[in-house]
């Protein structure tokens, strides 16, 4: 899969993404960061590989001006839970947590899961978004739409997290 970007301002962003989903098929999804947008499927004619399809529709993308983030543009959102008394409990929690987190920011071209950390009596998913008020908001209604009740999501501002 291939995610590029087209920032019009600092706080408007659009993504374009493209995978092959079978063996015939490509994907395409797009949209504004923080929506979950449109997505077709282009069928591969028997005469082409899906490589060229899906270097095309990279090239045509390109074309219109999308093209990669640094990592620089990317600003971390974290999650986190105290710990219960039950740590394969917890450990299904965070692991959970993770791919509610993925799931969310995937389909609104947001950014993306970065992994967990569990310890001192806290769980935290770390992500990185493209947009990170944005993609607090959406993980706040993910998360609580998924049952988990209590945690708090905070942004990366230089060394500190804004709650």
């Amino acid at each position: 899969m291939i995610t590029l970007y087209l920032r019009a301002d600092p706080s408007s962003v659009s993504y374009w993404e493209a995978w092959q989903s079978e063996p015939r098929v490509v994907t395409l999804h797009r949209g504004a960061v923080g929506e979950i947008g449109l997505t077709a499927a282009v069928r591969v004619p028997w005469w082409k590989s899906a490589e060229k399809v899906l270097a095309a529709e990279i090239a045509e993308a390109r074309a219109d001006g999308f093209g990669e983030l640094v990592q620089t543009d990317h600003v971390q959102v974290v999650v986190q839970f105290s710990m219960g008394e039950d740590p394969a409990a917890d450990l299904a929690r965070v692991t959970e947590a993770e791919a509610v987190c993925e799931e969310v920011l995937g389909w609104t071209g947001n950014g993306q899961c970065d992994g967990h950390d569990i310890g001192a009596g806290t769980m935290t998913v770390f992500n990185e978004t493209v947009l990170p008020e944005v993609a607090a908001g959406s993980l706040v209604e993910a998360l609580l739409a998924a049952g988990h009740g209590e945690f708090v999501v905070a942004v990366r501002d230089g060394e500190q997290f804004r709650v």
